[in-house]
């Protein structure tokens, strides 16, 4: 990647409701009136990617559209969707067929704009709601 430092739209105003100086990289939830926690429940709705590293109360940078750097804590492909992992990690999205049908197996929140394994820090595409659907 040509990118050097997240260049995404970060959320204005908002501040850490808990201790995320060791959770750079890691994906976060609203957690109330303008704060942020880490996502804790695998393929829960994300505000976006923590972009710095802010202790209680301190000011998050949250990137909520465009390229940002992610933790991983699977293995995932480029071009594939991301979810949030019950640490606040990512991994790869997966959606499920049920009797034919196409059903959504998660909230993805952004495309892997790199492969990489758990552990690996890697560049993604944050787009919220973004749909993760099986063939048909």
């Amino acid at each position: 990647m040509a990118l050097n430092q997240s260049s995404g739209i970060e959320i204005p105003g908002i501040t850490a409701s808990a201790d995320l100086s060791s959770s750079q990289y890691y994906v976060v939830k609203f957690s109330g009136a303008n704060t942020v926690a880490l996502c804790d429940t695998a393929g829960e709705v994300a505000a976006g990617v923590l972009d710095n590293a802010p202790a209680s109360g301190g000011v998050a940078k949250v990137i909520a559209l465009g390229p940002a750097k992610v933790k991983l804590s699977g293995t995932v492909t480029r071009g594939g969707g991301l979810k949030a992992h019950t640490d606040g990690t990512a991994r790869a999205a997966e959606a499920t067929s049920v009797s034919g049908a196409t059903v959504v197996g998660s909230n993805a929140f952004a495309k892997a704009l790199e492969s990489g394994v758990s552990g690996d820090i890697i560049w993604c595409l944050v787009v919220p709601n973004l749909v993760v659907t099986t063939a048909a």
